[in-house]
C-alpha cells in the first residue's frame, strides 16, 4: 500500500507539475510580456542593422580616406621642397634688398658730397679767375 501511495504522490506532483507549466504561458500577462519582449527584440534588430550598416559606411568612408591620404603624400615633400626654396629666395631678396639700401645711402651721401663740392667750387673758380 505505501508504494501506491507514493506513486500517486508522484503522479498527482508530476500532474500538477505540467499544470502549472502550461498555465504559465497562458495567462494574459505572460503574453504580453511575450509580446512586449518580441517588440524589444525586433527593435534590437533594426537597430543591430542600422549600426552594422553604418559600420559598412564608415569603413567605406576610411577606406576612401586611407586612398586620399596615400596620394597626397608625395606632395607634401613636394611642398616641403617648396617651402625650402620658397625661404631660401626670400633670404636672397632680403640680403638683395639690404645691399640694395646700403647703395641707396652710399649714393645719397656721395650725391651730398657732389652738392657740397659744387657749391664750393664756383666760390673758388670766381676768386681763382679773380687774382690772375
Amino acid at each position: 500500500m505505501e508504494r501506491h501511495r507514493a506513486t500517486f504522490v508522484i503522479g498527482l506532483l508530476a500532474a500538477v507539475t505540467f499544470w502549472g507549466c502550461a498555465q504559465n504561458g497562458s495567462t494574459p500577462s505572460a503574453q504580453q510580456r511575450i509580446r512586449t519582449l518580441e517588440e524589444e527584440l525586433a527593435s534590437l534588430q533594426q537597430q543591430a542593422n542600422s549600426l552594422r550598416k553604418e559600420l559598412k559606411e564608415a569603413k567605406a568612408e576610411r577606406e576612401r580616406l586611407l586612398a586620399e591620404v596615400q596620394q597626397l603624400r608625395p606632395l607634401i615633400g613636394e611642398l616641403d621642397q617648396v617651402k625650402q626654396w620658397l625661404a631660401q629666395r626670400t633670404h636672397e631678396r632680403d640680403s638683395a634688398l639690404t645691399q640694395l639700401q646700403q647703395l641707396r645711402k652710399s649714393l645719397r651721401e656721395l650725391v651730398q658730397q657732389l652738392e657740397i663740392l659744387a657749391t664750393d667750387q664756383p666760390a673758388n673758380n670766381s676768386q681763382a679767375r679773380l687774382s690772375p
